[in-house]
């Protein structure tokens, strides 16, 4: 996978000057675009982000990501299912979304029935697995604009019979690859199936930085040490203690 340079990326946007906080112009490339409604969720971080105990929580671990950061890929897994993963990951997207360098863009992988975009009250639509089961080269149509600038999606699609070979296919490979050309100035966050699956092992080998949700008291110790010891151990981001007296990463 190929290595994105933070500081470049940064000077780049600052002498990029954009006016809308988008790492592309308008005339370049049109996504469609979706109306985000936050539902009231316990774990949910609304409008704007910027205020409360889980602002202040995902604002530290933000910035804690950005200190180690070689690539804009950040894939959010767990020990095993249920264990809040998907709202992990919307509340890194919408960190993400207020830094001043970056954009976000919520990546939903997770195949769940109640996903990370259905979280957001966006209702099922074309997404990633109709572009991987097209013979189309551009993302760009399923990749969906929102009514807040310096966030994008890029749901899970229509569901399909073959959604593990799409997934862990060379096209996805390459969509991985190239995604950071498309959107320059982005962090990626991908919310992935719990680690004990192919798909997310496969994703794994992809990124460079991985968030492992735990829920306290849930996963047996030893199970989330065999779990990480099936990636590489510089690839572990952070453990993300989920449904404990507070969130916590380490």
């Amino acid at each position: 996978m190929e290595t994105v340079s933070l500081t470049n990326k940064k000077e780049q946007k600052i002498n990029h000057k954009k006016k809308n906080m988008l790492g592309i112009e308008h005339h370049e490339i049109t996504h469609p675009k979706v109306k985000i409604n936050f539902i009231n969720e316990p774990g949910l971080n609304s409008p704007p982000f910027n205020s409360g105990l889980l602002s202040d929580i995902y604002r530290n671990i933000k910035h804690q990501l950005l200190k180690q950061m070689s690539s804009p890929f950040i894939m959010v897994t767990s020990a095993s299912d249920k264990e809040g993963k998907s709202l992990a990951a919307i509340n890194l997207t919408t960190s993400f979304s207020l830094d001043k360098d970056w954009n976000a863009c919520l990546i939903d992988c997770s195949g769940n029935l109640k996903n990370c975009i259905q979280k957001l009250g966006v209702k099922p639509t074309k997404g990633l697995l109709d572009y991987l089961d097209s013979d189309e080269d551009s993302i760009n149509q399923y990749i969906f604009n929102t009514q807040y600038d310096s966030i994008k999606l890029l749901p899970h699609g229509n569901d399909h019979a073959l959604r593990f070979e799409l997934l862990t296919s060379n096209k996805m490979k390459h969509l991985i690859y190239n995604l950071s050309k498309t959107l320059p100035n982005t962090i990626f966050i991908i919310d992935s199936p719990s680690l004990t699956t192919a798909e997310s092992q496969f994703l794994a080998n992809q990124v460079d930085h991985i968030i492992l949700l735990i829920e306290q008291g849930g996963t047996a110790i030893s199970k989330i040490k065999s779990l990480i010891n099936e990636v590489a151990d510089n690839k572990i981001a952070g453990v993300l203690y989920n449904k404990a007296s507070k969130i916590s990463i380490t």
